[in-house]
């Protein structure tokens, strides 16, 4: 991960990432997450999620419906609140 933004007032996540394959980083947008906490746990919920790749893309809408990741405790969380 070569670039992390999270803007906790607009819900959204931008990442640049660089895969190893790729000529340049890829760029993952999230928009609309929010944090919900079940059994003790959170979790990253997002709404939108768009990346700088079409066939990532493709992937997200044919097997990822609602992608919904576990947070680890600590300043993550505190960053995303």
């Amino acid at each position: 991960m070569t670039k992390l933004e999270i803007d906790s007032q607009k819900r959204t996540i931008h990442v640049e990432l660089d895969l190893k394959g790729e000529t340049a980083p890829i760029k993952v947008d999230v928009g609309r997450y929010t944090l919900v906490e079940e059994n003790g746990k959170t979790y990253l919920e997002m709404a939108e999620v768009s990346t700088s790749r079409e066939w990532i893309n493709l992937l997200l809408e044919e097997f990822v419906k609602q992608p919904r990741f576990a947070v680890p405790q600590g300043r993550i969380v505190k960053a995303l609140l």
